[in-house]
């Protein structure tokens, strides 16, 4: 399937805005339909979810410290991205496109303009999608701030290897009050510049953490003591 992406071009001294057909693959005239469709769908759906988050009182929490609720709510809905009549599996691999199509559609359900970082690891509407792949909203929202989960999902180490994500998620059930900013940064230290998915195993790769985790663990007692 393809994605229609705006792009910004120039003509006759002037700027313009103009579809462009995106994909992996080259695109069929079946994958333009299809991406018709799509688009067809963000323009309606993205606005109802606006409209859900000013229902709720969140979408006030815009640019404030306790923003997280919200983008929270809008990564439940932004869940159709998994639903296979919307986009087929065979693309979920490859999603850069489905992101960075959102932000065409998002109006001022986006906190603010377009980033560069849009379609990539780090795109804002991909961070609220997975976030609440990580459990219900007080628990994420006990663990960490808005900021430190996207300082988590962006990072490169978890990005690289989706069984650090794993583990972290794991231990989040149950973890102290905000304690995944300093998680986040002990792991950064141990992986950075290290390639572990195809080299560590699965027990070499927990036992790393583990002893991550303990140092932690260490370092909030001595906190609250």
């Amino acid at each position: 399937m393809a994605v229609i992406i705006r792009q910004s071009t120039s003509f006759e001294g002037k700027r313009h805005r103009v579809k462009a057909y995106r994909s992996v693959r080259p695109v069929t005239n079946e994958m333009k339909r299809q991406a018709e469709v799509l688009d067809e769908f963000l323009a309606r759906r993205m606005p109802e979810i606006k409209g859900e988050m000013d229902k709720l009182g969140l979408l006030e929490l815009r640019g404030k410290a306790g923003v997280l609720p919200l983008w929270y709510a809008v990564g439940q809905r932004l869940a159709f991205v998994d639903d296979p009549t919307i986009v087929p599996p065979e693309d979920r691999a490859e999603d850069r496109y489905i992101w960075e199509a959102l932000w065409h559609h998002a109006g001022d359900l986006a906190p603010g303009r377009e980033k560069k970082s849009a379609g990539t690891a780090r795109d804002h509407w991909r961070m609220c999608y997975r976030l609440p792949r990580h459990g219900r909203l007080e628990r994420v929202q006990a663990v960490g701030t808005w900021r430190d989960w996207f300082e988590l999902l962006e990072s490169p180490f978890v990005n690289a290897d989706s069984r650090i994500l794993d583990w972290v998620g794991e231990k989040m059930k149950a973890a102290p009050k905000r304690v995944l900013r300093s998680l986040t940064r002990t792991l950064r230290n141990r992986f950075k510049n290290r390639e572990t998915r195809d080299v560590l195993t699965d027990d070499e790769l927990w036992g790393e953490m583990e002893e991550c985790w303990q140092k932690v663990s260490a370092m909030d007692q001595g906190d609250e003591a």
